[in-house]
Protein backbone atom coordinates (compact mmCIF):
# COMPACT_ATOMS: atom_id res chain seq x y z
CA UNK A 1 0.00 0.00 0.00
CA UNK A 2 2.96 2.34 0.61
CA UNK A 3 4.40 2.29 -2.91
CA UNK A 4 2.07 4.86 -4.43
CA UNK A 5 2.45 7.04 -1.34
CA UNK A 6 6.09 7.57 -2.33
CA UNK A 7 4.77 9.81 -5.12
CA UNK A 8 1.30 11.04 -4.21
CA UNK A 9 1.87 11.62 -0.51
CA UNK A 10 5.39 12.97 -1.09
CA UNK A 11 4.65 15.06 -4.18
CA UNK A 12 5.56 18.22 -2.28
CA UNK A 13 9.19 17.03 -2.22
CA UNK A 14 9.18 16.15 -5.92
CA UNK A 15 8.18 19.72 -6.81
CA UNK A 16 10.22 21.53 -4.13
CA UNK A 17 12.37 24.41 -5.36
CA UNK A 18 16.01 24.19 -4.20
CA UNK A 19 17.89 26.79 -2.23
CA UNK A 20 20.17 29.08 -4.25
CA UNK A 21 23.27 31.15 -3.71
CA UNK A 22 23.79 34.21 -5.90
CA UNK A 23 26.41 36.83 -6.52
CA UNK A 24 25.24 40.38 -7.04
CA UNK A 25 26.14 43.98 -6.31
CA UNK A 26 24.54 45.30 -3.15
CA UNK A 27 23.33 48.87 -2.57
CA UNK A 28 26.90 49.95 -1.83
CA UNK A 29 28.23 48.57 -5.10
CA UNK A 30 30.02 45.66 -3.44
CA UNK A 31 29.98 42.27 -5.13
CA UNK A 32 29.01 39.53 -2.70
CA UNK A 33 27.51 36.06 -2.35
CA UNK A 34 24.10 35.73 -0.74
CA UNK A 35 21.26 33.28 -0.24
CA UNK A 36 18.54 33.87 -2.80
CA UNK A 37 15.26 32.44 -4.07
CA UNK A 38 13.95 31.23 -7.42
CA UNK A 39 12.03 34.51 -7.86
CA UNK A 40 15.24 36.47 -7.39
CA UNK A 41 17.23 34.20 -9.71
CA UNK A 42 14.66 34.43 -12.49
CA UNK A 43 13.57 38.03 -12.11
CA UNK A 44 16.42 40.15 -10.76
CA UNK A 45 18.70 41.66 -13.37
CA UNK A 46 21.60 42.58 -11.09
CA UNK A 47 22.40 38.96 -10.20
CA UNK A 48 25.66 38.10 -11.94
CA UNK A 49 25.72 34.39 -11.20
CA UNK A 50 23.79 31.79 -9.24
CA UNK A 51 23.98 28.11 -8.35
CA UNK A 52 22.03 25.54 -6.38
CA UNK A 53 23.14 25.58 -2.76
CA UNK A 54 24.12 22.28 -1.16
CA UNK A 55 21.34 21.80 1.37
CA UNK A 56 18.84 19.22 2.62
CA UNK A 57 16.23 21.38 0.84
CA UNK A 58 18.01 21.18 -2.53
CA UNK A 59 16.70 17.88 -3.84
CA UNK A 60 17.42 16.08 -7.07
CA UNK A 61 13.72 16.06 -8.00
CA UNK A 62 11.48 17.01 -10.91
CA UNK A 63 12.58 20.65 -10.68
CA UNK A 64 16.06 19.54 -11.74
CA UNK A 65 14.97 16.65 -13.95
CA UNK A 66 12.61 18.87 -15.98
CA UNK A 67 14.74 22.03 -15.68
CA UNK A 68 11.87 23.94 -14.03
CA UNK A 69 14.02 26.35 -12.03
CA UNK A 70 12.30 29.37 -13.57
CA UNK A 71 8.94 27.80 -14.41
CA UNK A 72 5.94 29.77 -13.16
CA UNK A 73 4.85 28.45 -9.77
CA UNK A 74 1.30 27.77 -10.95
CA UNK A 75 2.57 25.19 -13.43
CA UNK A 76 4.71 23.52 -10.78
CA UNK A 77 1.81 23.51 -8.31
CA UNK A 78 -0.39 21.87 -10.93
CA UNK A 79 1.57 18.65 -10.39
CA UNK A 80 0.15 18.13 -6.90
CA UNK A 81 -3.26 19.45 -7.89
CA UNK A 82 -3.63 16.89 -10.69
CA UNK A 83 -2.67 14.03 -8.37
CA UNK A 84 -5.53 14.88 -6.04
CA UNK A 85 -7.89 15.63 -8.92
CA UNK A 86 -7.29 12.06 -10.12
CA UNK A 87 -8.11 10.79 -6.63
CA UNK A 88 -11.30 12.86 -6.46
CA UNK A 89 -12.57 11.56 -9.81
CA UNK A 90 -11.69 7.97 -8.88
CA UNK A 91 -13.76 8.27 -5.69
CA UNK A 92 -16.85 8.64 -7.86
CA UNK A 93 -16.00 5.71 -10.14
CA UNK A 94 -13.93 2.93 -8.62
CA UNK A 95 -15.97 1.99 -5.51
CA UNK A 96 -19.08 1.50 -7.66
CA UNK A 97 -17.09 -0.37 -10.30
CA UNK A 98 -15.62 -2.63 -7.63
CA UNK A 99 -19.11 -3.58 -6.42
CA UNK A 100 -20.28 -4.31 -9.96
CA UNK A 101 -17.41 -6.31 -11.44
CA UNK A 102 -15.46 -7.32 -8.33
CA UNK A 103 -12.75 -5.67 -6.30
CA UNK A 104 -9.90 -7.83 -7.56
CA UNK A 105 -10.19 -6.80 -11.26
CA UNK A 106 -10.31 -3.11 -10.32
CA UNK A 107 -7.41 -3.41 -7.89
CA UNK A 108 -5.16 -5.38 -10.24
CA UNK A 109 -5.93 -3.01 -13.13
CA UNK A 110 -4.99 0.06 -11.13
CA UNK A 111 -1.75 -1.64 -10.13
CA UNK A 112 -0.98 -2.48 -13.75
CA UNK A 113 -1.49 1.19 -14.64
CA UNK A 114 0.93 2.22 -11.92
CA UNK A 115 3.90 0.32 -13.36
CA UNK A 116 4.42 2.44 -16.51
CA UNK A 117 3.55 5.56 -14.52
CA UNK A 118 6.53 4.94 -12.22
CA UNK A 119 8.77 4.59 -15.28
CA UNK A 120 7.48 7.94 -16.49
CA UNK A 121 8.25 9.47 -13.10
CA UNK A 122 11.83 8.21 -13.23
CA UNK A 123 12.81 8.92 -16.84
CA UNK A 124 10.64 11.69 -18.26
CA UNK A 125 11.86 15.19 -19.03
CA UNK A 126 8.44 16.49 -20.06
CA UNK A 127 6.13 18.44 -17.75
CA UNK A 128 3.13 17.25 -19.77
CA UNK A 129 4.08 13.62 -19.13
CA UNK A 130 4.44 14.36 -15.41
CA UNK A 131 0.93 15.87 -15.40
CA UNK A 132 -0.44 12.75 -17.10
CA UNK A 133 1.45 10.43 -14.76
CA UNK A 134 0.50 12.06 -11.44
CA UNK A 135 -3.16 12.25 -12.46
CA UNK A 136 -3.30 8.50 -13.01
CA UNK A 137 -1.26 7.70 -9.90
CA UNK A 138 -3.76 9.74 -7.92
CA UNK A 139 -6.57 7.85 -9.66
CA UNK A 140 -4.95 4.48 -8.88
CA UNK A 141 -4.50 5.46 -5.23
CA UNK A 142 -8.26 5.12 -4.74
CA UNK A 143 -8.28 1.71 -6.39
CA UNK A 144 -5.78 0.54 -3.81
CA UNK A 145 -7.88 1.86 -0.94
CA UNK A 146 -11.48 1.22 -1.95
CA UNK A 147 -10.81 -2.15 -3.57
CA UNK A 148 -7.37 -3.40 -2.51
CA UNK A 149 -7.75 -2.59 1.17
CA UNK A 150 -11.31 -3.96 1.39
CA UNK A 151 -10.29 -7.10 -0.49
CA UNK A 152 -7.38 -7.62 1.90
CA UNK A 153 -9.55 -7.27 5.00
CA UNK A 154 -12.23 -9.61 3.61
CA UNK A 155 -9.70 -12.39 3.16
CA UNK A 156 -8.60 -12.30 6.80
CA UNK A 157 -10.09 -14.29 9.68
CA UNK A 158 -12.45 -12.14 11.71
CA UNK A 159 -10.16 -11.84 14.73
CA UNK A 160 -7.32 -10.34 12.65
CA UNK A 161 -9.32 -7.84 10.61
CA UNK A 162 -9.21 -4.88 12.98
CA UNK A 163 -5.54 -5.04 13.88
CA UNK A 164 -4.38 -5.84 10.33
CA UNK A 165 -6.49 -3.10 8.78
CA UNK A 166 -5.20 -0.60 11.33
CA UNK A 167 -1.60 -1.65 10.63
CA UNK A 168 -2.06 -1.10 6.89
CA UNK A 169 -3.55 2.36 7.37
CA UNK A 170 -0.86 3.37 9.85
CA UNK A 171 1.83 2.13 7.46
CA UNK A 172 0.37 4.17 4.66
CA UNK A 173 0.06 7.26 6.82
CA UNK A 174 3.72 7.18 7.82
CA UNK A 175 4.95 6.91 4.23
CA UNK A 176 5.48 10.66 4.20
CA UNK A 177 7.58 10.39 7.37
CA UNK A 178 9.65 7.66 5.74
CA UNK A 179 10.36 9.82 2.71
CA UNK A 180 11.13 12.83 4.92
CA UNK A 181 13.65 10.80 6.92
CA UNK A 182 15.24 9.59 3.68
CA UNK A 183 15.76 13.12 2.36
CA UNK A 184 16.93 14.46 5.73
CA UNK A 185 19.45 11.77 6.65
CA UNK A 186 20.18 9.51 3.70
CA UNK A 187 20.12 11.30 0.34
CA UNK A 188 18.63 14.27 -1.49
CA UNK A 189 18.18 12.18 -4.65
CA UNK A 190 14.51 11.39 -5.31
CA UNK A 191 15.13 8.71 -7.94
CA UNK A 192 15.72 5.84 -5.44
CA UNK A 193 12.35 6.57 -3.80
CA UNK A 194 10.66 6.25 -7.20
CA UNK A 195 12.48 2.98 -7.93
CA UNK A 196 11.38 1.74 -4.50
CA UNK A 197 7.78 2.53 -5.44
CA UNK A 198 8.16 0.69 -8.74
CA UNK A 199 9.67 -2.39 -7.07
CA UNK A 200 7.03 -2.51 -4.32
CA UNK A 201 4.26 -2.19 -6.91
CA UNK A 202 5.78 -4.93 -9.08
CA UNK A 203 6.08 -7.35 -6.16
CA UNK A 204 2.52 -6.63 -4.99
CA UNK A 205 1.16 -6.93 -8.54
CA UNK A 206 2.77 -10.35 -9.01
CA UNK A 207 1.78 -11.60 -5.55
CA UNK A 208 -1.87 -10.73 -6.09
CA UNK A 209 -2.29 -13.49 -8.67
CA UNK A 210 -2.00 -16.15 -5.97
CA UNK A 211 -4.83 -14.62 -3.91
CA UNK A 212 -8.43 -15.79 -4.28
CA UNK A 213 -11.18 -13.36 -5.23
CA UNK A 214 -13.28 -11.97 -2.40
CA UNK A 215 -16.78 -13.44 -1.91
Amino acid sequence: MNSIGLVVMAVTYLELQPEYECTWYDEFGQLGTYNCTADMVCGTNNITDYWVKKSIYSLNNWIEQLDMYCTDGKYVGMIGALAFLGSAIACAILPILGDKIGRFPVFITTQAIQLPMFFCAIFTHSLGVVYFMVFFLGFCLIGRFTCGFVLFVELLPEKYKAISGSAILIGYSISLLEVTAYYAWISQNSIPTLWAGFILTTVTFAANFILPESP
